[in-house]
């Protein structure tokens, strides 16, 4: 295993379960290059989160959603 992830593996591992479950949506995300939103999740987002959320999948379904790969991180 690569230095990076074997810090990451360390970095989760130290982790207590139940935060663990604000990350698997992003850690899904970047493994199966999709959008993900559990609902069960969804219920304990925030009313603003959740009307984030919704209007990334309004824009994706338009075809205005950015790909994660396409942004410019500089």
């Amino acid at each position: 295993m690569s230095p990076l992830k074997n810090e990451l593996v360390d970095l989760i591992n130290n982790i207590p379960d139940a935060k663990l479950l604000s990350i698997k949506p992003l850690l899904t995300m970047i493994y199966e290059d999709t959008v993900v939103i559990e609902p069960v999740l969804f219920d304990i987002l925030s009313e603003n989160e959740k009307t984030a959320v919704l209007h990334g999948v309004e824009e994706d379904e338009r075809g205005e959603a950015v790909c994660f790969d396409e942004i410019n991180w500089e």
